[in-house]
This record gives structure tokens, sequence and C-alpha cells, in this order.
């Protein structure tokens, strides 16, 4: 289910609804919501990264698929250029924040604003009836179980 969720979502709805949910403690929770933000949309580019570090260190002739040993030194090598390249592209973030003058203080404005609707009422309702007999039904079979 989660992966699913997580290939159907974009980081931008994600994050959407991380704000709708906590709009009570927005004002102290802005900074935690702008680090969840950074982090989500930071995944994908920190994969590729690593994707093109491994296939460098095959190209220069590193064993992974050897003993445990390899693959360990493998793992080792490929760490430290993956954290250099983190650090640099957060390093550009935060000059590319600085430059257009990021203030966290601040309240950010919405492009859309998410709002329920009534089939989302409905999909909620059909989502915990749901869950509620799947439970029912995981506690039932649990119980016909014979005692150990």
């Amino acid at each position: 289910t989660s992966l699913l969720f997580v290939r159907t979502t974009t980081v931008f709805d994600m994050v959407a609804a991380i704000e709708t949910m906590l709009h009570p403690f927005r004002r102290q929770l802005r900074s935690l919501i702008q680090i969840i933000s950074i982090s989500l949309n930071f995944v994908p580019v920190l994969i590729h990264t690593a994707q093109r570090i491994k296939k460098a260190q095959i190209a220069r002739g590193a064993d992974i698929d050897g003993r445990l040993a390899h693959q360990i030194q493998f793992a080792l090598s490929a760490t430290l250029p993956l954290f250099a390249l983190a650090f640099s592209s957060s390093e550009h973030l935060a000059l590319a924040m600085e430059a257009r003058c990021y203030d966290p203080a601040l309240d950010r404005s919405h492009l859309n604003t998410l709002t329920l609707r009534l089939h989302d009422y409905i999909v909620f309702v059909f989502l915990v009836v749901l869950t509620s007999i799947n439970f029912l039904s995981i506690h039932q079979w649990l119980s016909g179980l014979p005692p150990l």
C-alpha cells in the first residue's frame, strides 16, 4: 500500500497534505515542514547520484558481486563521494534560498489550496470500513488458532 502511495503521489502533494494536517500548529512547525519538503525532494537526487557513483565504480573495476569484504569496501568507497555531493547540493540550495531572501518566519502563499470534497469523505469512510473489516477478520482468524 505504501509503495502505491509513493508511486502515485507527488512530493508537492505530500507536503501540502502534511501542511494541511498540521495547520493548527503551522507557526510552531513551519521550519519542520520546510525540512520535510526539502528532504523529500532530495531523495530522488540522492538515489540518482548513488547510481552514478555505482556505475563509475564499476567502470573503474570495482568488484560488487565478489566476497563480502569487496562489497563492504565498495560501500565505503561510494559513501564518501555521495556525502560530498549531497553536502555540495545542500550548500547550493542554501545559497539559492539566501539569494531569494527566504525567511522562514514569513507566511507562505499557496498556488492551490486543498479542500476536502464529498468524494474525499466517501473514500475516507470506505477505507475506515475496509480497515475495520480487515482488522476483525484477522482478529477472528487469530482467535481460531489452537493455543501454543
